[in-house]
């Protein structure tokens, strides 16, 4: 009897437990971000500020970015992402709670550069495609295929956000691939350089009806800087639905409490 009698206990004991902690949801929360040269930091950042007010403590993870963030969900490494569009799992425990915002598909290129605005055309350009692991590296592929242009028709370096940036001001290479809020801090200084553009993709509309998670968005001229007219003319751009994902032990309270801050 003694022994039912602790079982009985211990069964108690851990159903209060469950409960309590139900009722108080605990006050730290893993999040991964990005580069911390990255939009997506950025953004954590913000939230790591919003949810300090409710004494909750954010740990920011910095990624390579969405395709390593999926992993760090599915491992349970992380209990909180930034997913780019078309960024997928096959965790079905993994869900969004939301989209935060619209992310551009900038192929930065050399102003001497004579590349084609017609994706398919691409042939014989060095082209930096992003960094494995990063959001834009599964981006380009989606639009390699999209556009049903071989990998091997250019050739392809895998260089993270800024070291893509100056290589392209370098002239080592001719476009580099860019998926990420307008106000990441290496795109700034890119925008403002004086031998670098944004190239405006042509048939926008068709490539963004066969990438199911994409949509076009029109940036006016000057829409970036009045000053010096960023960009230089009307473009229309495609742009990527990015959300934010959580495993399924996240508290409903702290979901409740991210839902809060992403509109915030």
């Amino acid at each position: 009897m003694r022994v039912w009698g602790l079982i009985v206990f211990a069964l108690v004991v851990a159903v209060l437990g469950a409960i309590f902690m139900r009722l108080h949801p605990p006050n730290t929360l893993t999040m991964a971000a990005g580069p911390k040269n990255g939009g997506y930091y950025q953004i954590a950042l913000k939230y790591k500020k919003i949810l300090a007010r409710d004494d909750i403590e954010l740990e920011i993870l910095e990624t390579a970015g969405s395709s390593e963030n999926v992993s760090l969900l599915e491992n349970r490494t992380a209990q909180v992402a930034i997913l780019q569009g078309g960024i997928v799992t096959d965790d079905g425990s993994i869900e969004a709670i939301g989209s935060i915002l619209y992310e551009p598909l900038i192929p930065l290129v050399r102003v001497d550069a004579d590349v084609p605005g017609k994706p398919s055309d691409w042939r014989d350009l060095r082209i930096s495609s992003g960094a494995p692991g990063s959001g834009t590296f599964t981006a380009f592929e989606h639009l390699l295929r999209a556009v049903r242009l071989a990998g091997n028709a250019n050739d392809l370096f895998y260089y993270g956000y800024q070291e893509a940036v100056d290589r392209l001001v370098a002239g080592d290479l001719e476009m580099a691939i860019f998926v990420a809020p307008i106000e990441a801090p290496y795109l700034e200084d890119a925008f403002w350089h004086p031998e670098l553009q944004i190239l405006q993709m042509d048939h926008i509309e068709a490539i963004s009806r066969r990438l199911n998670y994409a949509d076009v968005v029109d940036v006016p001229a000057g829409a970036l800087a009045v000053e010096r007219v960023i960009p230089r003319k009307n473009m229309t751009l495609l742009a990527l639905d990015a959300r934010l994902a959580v495993t399924p032990d996240v508290h409903p309270a702290l979901i409740n409490r991210l839902t809060m801050a992403a509109i915030e």
